[in-house]
């Protein structure tokens, strides 16, 4: 199979959530029947660059870069409703480019004898999933974790609109909203769920690593740590002040344990964020490399959102924390509970319950270690994801009747 994945900020320097899923995807797909991957990434932030082919496990990579600006930078150092419509309407102009990429390599790749199998969108592309299936012909999937864009209302109708259509397979991350779609509107048959994967390691992280982390990061090992990462997926800025604001009040209340908040780079222009004023609270900008020793060096991670109109992918953070045996407290908003249960953390009604809940949890972290790492390994393998998307591109492009 050839299967051509499409979406926005696809880049090895830029990679984060879902991109990163989608990067580890790729090297499990030879197993599975493909080939060939074609990506397509719309740049915003970054100039553009050549086209670059490799290969890893079997499968040929190739990836196209179109778009590249800095004028997604110079847009959000702006902060409110403005600003976002101006990105928004950027990003979505900007898929035009991602559509004609699109056309263009699968009409090249069938004069060439190695045709197009099927079109896999890494996100919701708004109206562009429609008319890159129409332009295309060909079987086009959409993975989206929710529908939920709470700066924009507007944005928020588009993006849910355009995943209820019959002419695309819509990929949810959680039977949640898989069934918000179907009650709104959506065919059962076009929606499928296939939650977020990642590498398994065969067991939760030593105690040993686990304490050399925390030293790399400057952190006193004896003190439990209790994590905070972000901006992922529906856990944004207003989550993170929250988070700041619940770390006090646990604080407050004795509790032995140390804090830390992860941020991504790109957080540092955009809203404000707390400026810290407790030796036992920490802020960082981390990248990939940095996050895995956070990740290490977590006892317990705390993420969470108290918007219940959204849904909760879950994000693949949780995966990776439950990967290393690091239980997850959460709030009960729509999908936290297909990954949280009393094996693997906590999921609270309300935040005053979380507030009780984590100097509980901090203290039973150790023996959450190994069910929550195999609470991960049975939901949330990068192989199982392979295999049930090269499985769907399969039965939509009807390749075993070719």
């Amino acid at each position: 199979m050839h299967i051509v994945i499409a979406g926005t900020n696809y880049h090895p320097t830029m990679v984060t959530s879902e991109k990163v899923f989608w990067m580890e995807l790729i090297p499990n797909l030879a197993e599975q029947g493909v080939s060939e991957v074609t990506i397509v990434s719309a740049l915003t932030g970054l100039p553009p660059e050549a086209d670059q082919t490799s290969e890893a496990s079997g499968v040929r990579i190739n990836l196209r870069y179109v778009g590249g600006s800095d004028e997604f930078n110079s847009g959000i150092t702006q902060s409110g409703l403005l600003s976002t419509i101006r990105h928004r309407i950027y990003k979505y102009n900007l898929l035009g480019t991602v559509r004609s990429a699109i056309t263009e390599i699968v009409a090249r790749s069938a004069q060439n004898g190695n045709p197009v199998t099927a079109i896999q969108l890494i996100e919701n592309l708004g109206p562009y999933n429609h008319l890159i299936h129409k332009s295309t012909g060909l079987p086009t999937i959409v993975s989206t974790p929710t529908n939920f864009a709470p700066s924009v209302p507007f944005f928020d109708k588009l993006l849910s609109s355009s995943l209820i259509r019959d002419d695309l397979h819509v990929v949810t991350c959680s039977a949640a909203f898989r069934d918000w779609l179907a009650h709104h509107g959506a065919f059962p048959e076009n929606l499928s769920n296939i939650r977020w994967g990642t590498a398994i390691p065969s067991g939760p992280i030593s105690e040993e690593l686990r304490i050399a982390a925390k030293e790399s990061l400057g952190l006193d090992p004896s003190i439990p740590l209790v994590t905070w990462a972000g901006y992922i997926q529906q856990i944004g800025n207003d989550e993170l002040w929250k988070t700041y604001e619940m770390a006090h009040q646990v604080l407050g209340t004795g509790a032995n344990m140390q804090f830390m908040f992860a941020l991504k780079p790109s957080a540092a222009v955009g809203p404000s964020i707390p400026e810290v004023d407790s030796d036992r609270i920490q802020l960082r900008f981390t990248d990939q490399e940095q996050f895995t020793t956070v990740r290490h060096a977590t006892d317990v991670h705390l993420s969470f959102t108290d918007n219940y109109r959204s849904f909760m992918a879950p994000p693949l953070t949780w995966i990776q924390m439950l990967s290393h045996g690091v239980p997850i407290l959460t709030l009960n908003t729509p999908g936290s509970d297909e990954v949280v249960d009393h094996t693997c953390g906590a999921v609270a009604t309300s935040t005053e319950e979380m507030i009780t809940l984590l100097p509980s949890l901090v203290e039973r972290a150790k023996e959450l270690r190994t069910s929550s790492h195999k609470r991960a390994a049975s939901i949330g393998s990068i192989q199982r994801a392979a295999k049930d998307y090269a499985e769907l591109w399969k039965r939509l492009s009807r390749v075993d009747d070719l």
